[in-house]
């Protein structure tokens, strides 16, 4: 990771329009945990990209650094602007969801964001999902509306999701250990703090390198866990 940086670093001393030397450097920051300095490099990614031939992936990247700096309402924009550049693209619609799970200073709206889930099964079906190798994504959308409704008090729907989402990964242990991240949360939500705790222990042991994002991660500021020094993030 060392070498690539230095080599990405390199390339833009010796030409800093490379719109995508820029994007794969902000992907890398984002990977060792330097949130802020990857969406330096993604803004700058987005600033070369005249043609906006890369603008799908630097929208993604703005919005998920902004999402994780707590940055909601620019998160929000980078969203809106990824919807109107491409508007038949699933990813725009899903990010609208996850916001809607993050911030949580808005009122819980369930009622949306299953309207969302429907919309997202309709324009990127699950079976579509898992031809591509995005077996994880259905699932986590129906686990991100269950969090919302948890919110809003609807627990039992909240259950039931979850329920339905290990019966899906119970036979897939790449599925299984993503989902801990997001039913941890849930379970937070839920008031099963215990719970949430084993739940992201479970997951930092299968994956080390998330540790260091997790202990910065705003949607688990309450569990405060400790970790080891290695950092990456889960997959966006």
């Amino acid at each position: 990771m060392a070498r690539a940086e230095a080599d990405l670093r390199a390339a833009l001393d010796g030409d800093s329009t490379i719109t995508i030397a820029w994007a794969t450097l902000g992907d890398l920051l984002w990977t060792k945990g330097s949130t802020a300095e990857s969406m330096i490099a993604a803004r700058r990614a987005l600033e070369a990209d005249t043609y906006l031939a890369e603008a799908y992936s630097i929208y993604n990247d703005l919005f998920f650094g902004d999402l994780m700096l707590g940055n909601f309402p620019e998160a929000g924009e980078w969203c809106r602007r990824g919807r109107t550049t491409f508007p038949g693209h699933w990813r725009f619609v899903e990010c609208e969801l996850t916001l809607m799970r993050h911030d949580i200073r808005r009122k819980a709206d369930p009622d949306s964001a299953w309207r969302l889930v429907r919309k997202l099964e309709h324009m990127d079906p699950p079976d579509r999902a898992r031809a591509e190798g995005r077996d994880y994504h259905p699932i986590y959308r129906r686990v991100v509306a269950a969090t919302i409704s948890a919110r809003a008090g609807r627990p039992e729907v909240a259950r039931a999701e979850i329920a339905r989402a290990r019966r899906e990964t119970a036979s897939d242990s790449t599925l299984s250990i993503s989902l801990k991240y997001d039913e941890a949360y849930l379970r937070l939500v839920l008031g099963e703090r215990d719970r949430a705790a084993q739940l992201l222990k479970e997951y930092v042991t299968a994956r080390p390198l998330t540790s260091e994002y997790l202990a910065r991660d705003p949607l688990l500021q309450a569990l405060r866990l400790s970790a080891p020094n290695e950092k990456q993030t889960p997959v966006r």
